[in-house]
Order: C-alpha cells, then structure tokens, then sequence
C-alpha cells in the first residue's frame, strides 16, 4: 500500500510529535475502522508507550491501494477495557459494528472513564482525534505536572 501525505498533514504529524514513518507503520500494520458508506479509515498501533492514529482515505488502484492521510495523533493514556458499550456509531471494523462505548483509561496509575470507541468483545478500543487532541492532552499535562 502506498502511503500519500500532503506538506501539511506532515507539519500537523511534526507538530503532534509523530514521526512520519510511525504514521506510515500504523496506516499499513495498525487495526482500522472505516466510517459506513465511505472510504474514509481510523487506524491505531502502539508504538512503544504510544497510541499512535491515522485518519486516512483509501484509494484502490489498478495495480495497489493509496491510502491518503488526511490527519494523525497520539496519547500516551492506556485504553484498558470498555466500562459500557452504547450505540452502534458510524463505524465498522470489516462486517462489525463499532459502538461509542466508555471505555477504562489508565494514566500514571489512576484510572478514569471516557468516551470511545469499541468493538462488542472489547479487541478494538480508540478514540477519536478531538479527544485525544484536547481533553486527553490536558490530562496528561496535569498528570505531569502533578508528579513533578
């Protein structure tokens, strides 16, 4: 698969504090959800403490697959399991459907509640990039800072 990043998409990875090549690795190796009726995908990996995301188009090709990304963070809070799956969102994993769920997520040892997104048996737990750009940095910064 041919993995295509704009000038800007790359400066938004730089910025994020992603590499491109991890971005790369995720869009090609990561699990990924695709939005019903279109070809747009959500795919996550960690990588080292990091879960690392690539919100990417998928183009089939003649000869292979490009998939264009359109956007790309990370959060270091771990997703432990799903606390309550609610309903069916606008996405799916294959044939399954992906629920909005409150999922158990873990940062320097305290654990809290927060919206994402799942599959039923729990084996895909992600987060959309509003909340992980936002509200999970924060908390990641006021975790850090209270340790300190």
């Amino acid at each position: 698969m041919e993995v295509i990043m704009s000038d800007a998409v790359k400066e938004l990875i730089g910025k994020r504090g992603l590499k491109v090549a991890d971005v790369e690795e995720v869009v090609k190796n990561g699990k990924a959800i695709q939005k019903k009726g279109t070809n747009h995908y959500i795919a996550s990996k960690m990588i080292g403490d990091v879960t690392a995301y690539a919100e990417y188009d998928l183009e089939s090709g003649i000869l292979k697959k490009k998939a264009n990304v359109t956007s790309a963070y990370s959060h270091r809070i771990k997703l432990i399991k799903v606390d309550k799956l609610d309903e069916v969102s606008d996405y799916v994993m294959g044939s399954t459907p992906v629920h909005n769920a409150t999922l158990q997520m873990e940062y320097m040892t305290v654990v809290r509640s927060g919206p994402g997104l799942a599959t039923a048996d729990g084996s895909v737990l992600m987060v959309e990039e509003y909340l992980a750009t936002k509200t999970l940095a924060v908390a990641e910064g006021l975790f850090e800072k209270k340790r300190a």
